[in-house]
């Protein structure tokens, strides 16, 4: 059985710069905003889907002019699906599996939109590098085990959350050069924390620990 889904989109007033809104929590107890200060347009986009692109949720959209950027979960993993703005299904971005250019699973992802190009955060510790029609490029292994991914400026920014910081040799973010000119550095640096891992002692990535 098919599966249609409504993806609601917000068209940005003027011009594509970004809007920034500043809340402070101390004296801002209620905050109201209307939707024409964000958007000029909304328009309701039916997802194509098939057995070749099943969107069973979605947890991150990204958009490059007409192709939208969809990661969805896919049993136990995710994966990354590229459809028109029209909501036809285009092609999928890498594939699952242990071999060359194939991924565990989409951790996160960020996109190059003046290259073209899409950047998959693994869960082993790498960056794939793929074009948007899916093929892949190149693959950038990285020390930490990042949960997240942006890309600005020829760097990807890598970013880790605490209780991650113990499996990321204390460092909560980590801007990685791509140009080859400059060295990676590395903010918000932490103690790195070590323990034996013993019976009980969870070691999982969004678990804390005592």
């Amino acid at each position: 059985m098919n599966i249609l889904l409504l993806l609601l989109l917000f068209y940005q007033v003027q011009n594509p710069t970004l809007i920034n809104v500043y809340i402070n929590p101390r004296n801002d107890t209620e905050a109201n905003f209307l939707l024409s200060e964000f958007a000029k347009e909304i328009k309701y986009i039916k997802l194509q889907t098939s057995d070749l692109c099943v969107v069973s949720s979605i947890s991150k959209i990204l958009i490059d002019d007409d192709k939208i950027f969809v990661k969805s979960p896919v049993n136990s993993f995710f994966h990354l699906l590229l459809f028109s703005s029209d909501g036809s299904f285009l092609n999928e971005i890498g594939r699952s599996g242990r071999g060359p250019g194939e991924y565990a699973t989409v951790f996160d992802f960020a996109i190059d939109r003046s290259r073209k190009i899409v950047y998959i955060l693994d869960s082993m510790g790498k960056v794939l590098i793929y074009d948007y029609k899916g093929k892949y490029l190149d693959t950038i292994l990285i020390t930490s085990k990042p949960s997240g991914i942006l890309f600005t400026d020829e760097s990807l920014v890598l970013l880790s959350a605490w209780p991650d910081y113990y499996l990321n040799k204390g460092f909560a973010i980590q801007i990685k050069e791509l140009s080859g000119s400059k060295k990676d550095v590395y903010l918000l640096n932490r103690k790195s924390v070590e323990f034996k891992r013993g019976q009980g002692v969870p070691s999982n990535l969004n678990y804390f620990y005592s």
